[in-house]
Order: structure tokens, then sequence, then C-alpha cells
């Protein structure tokens, strides 16, 4: 049987739905907003917003879209803001010299 006959055949109740869980609402919530700010950049995925908020709890979701909403810099520049990262360089003995220039490692 070919696939277009197949599809066809399905009705919507057959579909599941992608969202399984409040979570995940939230979730879309923000890939919809920030899309829809990036214009012709590449759309970001709904896995990679949520791989970087998944240090927030759900209420948390929540208080978190309301600050980007009511943020005076923009929904997308609120939501990328508040979520860097303060990143220190790693001391690591077993760094040659040449890893050392680029990781801004000081010799003690």
């Amino acid at each position: 049987m070919h696939i277009a006959l197949l599809l066809q055949e399905l009705s919507p109740a057959d579909v599941r739905p992608k969202i399984k869980n409040e979570r995940q609402y939230v979730i879309s919530l923000f890939v919809e907003r920030l899309n829809n700010e990036r214009g012709e950049l590449k759309p970001l995925t709904p896995n990679f917003i949520a791989f970087k908020m998944s240090h927030l709890k759900k209420d948390d979701l929540y208080f978190f879209l309301k600050q980007c909403e009511n943020a005076k810099c923009g929904f997308s520049a609120c939501w990328w803001g508040a979520l860097k990262t303060d990143r220190k360089p790693v001391e690591n003995k077993y760094l040659t010299n040449k890893y050392k220039k680029s990781y801004n490692v000081q010799d003690n």
C-alpha cells in the first residue's frame, strides 16, 4: 500500500499530540516567542530550549516567562541574558603550555 493512501486513512484522533505535559507546553511558548523574534535566522528547536532551561522547575518557568514578557529590552534579549553563565578558567595541572594560553591559566 502506498504511503499517501495510509496518510489519507488516518483520522486526527489517530495522531498523538506532541505536547504531553505541562512543562512541554510552557517550553512551546518560549519556542514560539523566540523563533518569532529571530526573523530569518534558523529556528531554535524545542530540545535546545528545554536543555537550556533544564535547571528550572515548572513553577519557575512560568515566572521566567512572565519576566521575559515584561522585559524592557525584549523577550529574546531577556531570555539569552538571563541564561548566560560566567565561565571561569579551569585550572588543570596536566595542561601543557600550549593549552594554558588558550584557557588563560596562570602558573603558580
